[in-house]
């Protein structure tokens, strides 16, 4: 057979929504920042502790809203610096650097506690109040003497809340941008790289990652709508469809923008294209070969 500049052709453009599709794959890359704003939102305040004359005031609220916890320091009872070790959380929070609730403690029992969850904390008994109350305000020596010999004094906590960790932002990072990346390739440069060239009685099929040849001489060739199976093998989303198919319950090599209608070709192997111009296609390879099946 003699040689031929080979002929390429095109597949039909994959039908979708491209703005939509751009924006799912923006969103899914988009993941880790839009969780870290939410968590920045909705992360809770820096614990302070506010004294003055009178009372003793804990703040513990979201950056929204403030909360506070008041206690009277006419009423102190007892205030002494504690271990905080195997804490149980009954009912509250607890976030990174954030803990607010109740918890309970195998030396302390149960106790009401606003602290960034380390192990140094201030233990305050107050009359009137059921269970004692935990704190970790950053100096804790000069915490206990104000509230002994109270005065106007602001102490925050050592660690401020997080919002999102970095850990685990980079593991939604490592696992998103991937998947983003993958989502793009097959819904806009898969079906861009895809060509059909035809020449030298063979049909060459280019795809993103490779080129695949069938022979065609002694080949039958027919446009055909598949009856849809199940994918084997390959990519099968958004307009791309490279792999293995079963169709119409036969196993077929399927290099394709949709499955609705296309090209078939029977030959050693089973293989079902979608180029553009259907009509030039089959011209093009019962010009290397193929050939109309018989007439039933």
């Amino acid at each position: 057979m003699k040689n031929t500049p080979a002929r390429v052709f095109r597949p039909v453009p994959p039908r979708r929504n491209n703005a939509l599709a751009a924006l799912g794959v923006a969103a899914v890359f988009a993941i880790p920042f839009l969780l870290w704003i939410i968590s920045w939102f909705t992360a809770p305040h820096p614990i302070r502790y506010e004294l003055d004359n009178q009372m003793l005031r804990v703040h513990t609220g979201a950056r929204y809203k403030d909360s506070v916890k008041t206690l009277q320091l006419g009423r102190l009872e007892q205030v002494e610096a504690v271990r905080l070790r195997n804490r149980e959380m009954r009912f509250g929070t607890e976030k990174t650097n954030y803990c607010v609730g109740f918890f309970y403690y195998p030396t302390l029992g149960d106790v009401w506690q606003a602290t960034d969850c380390s192990d140094d904390g201030v233990l305050i008994r107050v009359g009137g109040e059921t269970i004692p109350v935990v704190v970790t305000p950053t100096d804790r020596e000069s915490f206990m003497a104000t509230m002994v010999s109270p005065r106007p004094a602001t102490f925050p906590t050592a660690t401020k809340p997080v919002s999102l960790a970095l850990p685990t932002f980079l593991l939604l990072c490592l696992f998103c941008w991937p998947v983003a990346v993958a989502l793009g390739v097959s819904l806009f440069v898969a079906p861009a790289r895809l060509r059909y060239a035809v020449s030298g009685g063979t049909l060459t099929v280019r795809t993103l990652f490779g080129s695949h040849s069938y022979p065609l001489s002694g080949a039958r060739v027919r446009p055909h709508s598949p009856l849809v199976g199940e994918r084997q093998s390959g990519l099968g989303i958004g307009g791309t469809y490279a792999g293995s198919w079963v169709l119409d319950t036969a196993p077929t090599n399927v290099f394709a923008t949709s499955l609705d209608g296309g090209i078939l070709i029977e030959h050693d192997q089973r293989l079902f294209v979608t180029p553009a111009d259907g009509a030039a296609f089959v011209d093009a390879v019962k010009a290397e070969g193929a050939q109309s099946p018989p007439q039933r």
